[in-house]
């Protein structure tokens, strides 16, 4: 009977175990906000590189508030909301179209589980390799990938091109819950290939320079209003994830308490 408590004891206390802080390394390339201060997602989509001197002067962006601001611009087509939000079953989940190079170069997000390459390419680099005709490889975050989606990595989703064409995007990598939650990332390349309607970008992953979050917020936010431009400090994007996962952790966590409670007094009526 001993042992019988003792796991219970063990379980409650390894469900509470697996709560996420959202503050811890934030700052951090490997965590889950890529080390980004800001994220950004538009209603509309915006045609011009906003880390150009013409794309900013063209928008009507203020040149000197953007100062030291880099900027990854991410192309979407929208799919089915795979965030932890959603507590369905999703079939296609959102794709985000970036350059791979720009993410493998600042080493963003932290990987936990890659396919086996032939290349020898690793983390981002992996977008760019070739699987295989009409496969497009893919990296998600582990909570889109275990639990909206019920995939693993080396695990297919099957889609159909703007050209009415079959493909499959693979899932090559998994990265710790970040601020990409709810899509599958593949390269730009390969999202304008598939679907060349999709112009320009509607996602946005910002490096703002110290002490400046603010001014740009509020400089990006009022110059680009009328693309339904909410820009969200990367922090507070990953905190809205992580309480949800939180909060499931605390329900499973307070059913094993009472079931606890309720087998140490059915142990105690027995002895």
């Amino acid at each position: 009977m001993i042992w019988l408590l003792a796991c219970g004891v063990f379980l409650v206390v390894a469900v509470g175990a697996n709560r996420h802080d959202p503050a811890s390394q934030a700052g951090e390339r490997h965590s889950g906000t890529g080390g980004f201060e800001v994220f950004g997602e538009s209603t509309v989509n915006i045609l011009h590189d906003l880390n150009s001197v013409d794309g900013r002067a063209r928008l009507g962006v203020d040149a000197d508030e953007l100062r030291g601001v880099d900027i990854i611009q991410l192309r979407r087509y929208a799919g089915d909301e795979a965030s932890c939000l959603n507590l369905n079953r999703v079939r296609k989940p959102q794709l985000l179209g970036v350059n791979p190079k720009r993410l493998a170069a600042l080493d963003a997000f932290a990987f936990t589980k890659t396919i086996e390459s032939a290349r020898g390419s690793d983390g981002w680099g992996m977008l760019e390799e070739h699987f295989g005709r009409d496969v497009v490889p893919a990296v998600g975050d582990s909570a889109t990938i275990t639990w909206a989606l019920g995939k693993s990595v080396g695990d297919k989703i099957d889609y159909v091109d703007q050209k009415g064409r079959p493909f499959s995007v693979l899932i090559v990598g998994m990265i710790k819950t970040s601020i990409l939650q709810g899509s599958l990332v593949i390269s730009e390349e390969h999202l304008v290939e598939r679907f060349p309607d999709v112009e320009g970008y509607r996602t946005f992953l910002i490096d703002v320079p110290e002490k400046r979050l603010q001014i740009v917020i509020s400089s990006l936010g009022r110059t680009l209003r009328d693309f339904g431009l909410e820009l969200t400090p990367a922090t507070e994007k990953l905190a809205g994830f992580i309480a949800v996962e939180n909060t499931y952790l605390s329900i499973f966590q307070l059913l094993g308490g009472l079931g606890l409670v309720l087998g140490s007094g059915g142990v105690g009526l027995v002895v």
